[in-house]
């Protein structure tokens, strides 16, 4: 009698437990996946990944995305089942590989799977708005951005969320190796963090803070092209890289002028046959040649 009744209450308590769980999991429930783009759909602000166990589809963490990924690109990412779905990040992956890179992400840089390619790493302090909370959660004022490669710091930025910017180039940032020709781009999207460091703030302690961060590392091998500016001819010309477009070559200057900002797709720049490119950042200011690449990336067929 006496184990029956430990047996009943032991069974009473798993079911209150997982009753009472049930709806934290269903709010913040994260899964990481690996898989294929296999649909971006830009009027729902959505994308599907084909999983080794299904379809996912979510809202993306910035529209900027939809333009980035083709489809059937592999990539690793994480899930969430809050509010109908949303990605949490996404990230390029190199499939097969028992060592992956990823050289672009999108979303909460704390939730990356695999590590940053080119031995690149990233240290993020945040700074809170304490005027803009709500509850345990203020938006963050601005974050300072540390750029690692190989574990020595290169660089660290100040960086304001993209919608708070009052100029263009205070929420990204652009860093590019003279000798190892490899460059990357850091944009600061959103961010939110605990009041825990505000006075007067309700802090409950009950935060679920949220980031997004896009980052690229572009390097002249099979995926990406790297273009510099010549000063004299003012035109755009490859470096070391038989990746660039013909329509390219020979493009001159003056006659695109983006601020730091991306670009997107322009076929009218890149139209290669066969093949899908995208002008990711324009280092160029109305002012001159004030910066250095201009970064490309070929798509699938």
């Amino acid at each position: 009698m006496k184990r029956s009744m430990f047996v009943f209450r032991i069974a009473l308590l798993t079911i209150l437990v997982t009753v009472c769980m049930y709806p934290v999991l269903a709010d913040f429930g994260e899964i990481p996946v690996r898989g294929v783009i296999s649909k971006i759909d830009k009027p729902n602000n959505t994308i599907s990944i084909n999983t080794s166990t299904g379809e996912l589809t979510g809202e993306v963490p910035d529209r900027v995305a939809l333009d980035v990924f083709f489809l059937l690109e592999d990539v690793e990412a994480v899930w969430s089942n809050s509010s109908g779905g949303k990605w949490v990040t996404i990230a390029i992956s190199a499939p097969y590989s028992r060592n992956p890179a990823t050289p672009y992400f999108i979303g909460d840089p704390t939730k990356i799977t695999i590590p940053l390619s080119g031995d690149f790493s990233l240290n993020i302090t945040r700074f809170p708005d304490c005027s803009r909370c709500n509850g345990s959660i203020c938006q963050v004022a601005y974050a300072n951005i540390s750029l690692f490669k190989e574990g020595n710091m290169i660089s660290e930025i100040r960086h304001y969320p993209k919608e708070n910017a009052s100029r263009r180039f205070e929420h990204n940032f652009s860093y590019y190796g003279r000798y190892s020709h490899d460059a990357v781009y850091i944009s600061y999207v959103y961010g939110d963090m605990s009041s825990e460091s505000c006075t007067g703030v309700p802090n409950t302690g009950d935060c679920q803070p949220k980031e997004v961060v896009e980052y690229w590392h572009f390097t002249n091998d099979t995926s990406f092209a790297v273009m510099h500016p010549d000063p004299a001819t003012r035109q755009w010309w490859a470096l070391e890289s038989e990746l660039a477009p013909k329509a390219v070559n020979g493009r001159t200057v003056g006659a695109v002028e983006y601020h730091f900002d991306r670009v997107g797709h322009d076929p009218g720049l890149l139209l290669t046959p066969g093949y899908r490119w995208m002008v990711i950042l324009l280092c160029l200011t109305g002012l001159g040649l004030l910066a250095l690449a201009i970064l490309v990336r070929k798509g699938r067929k």
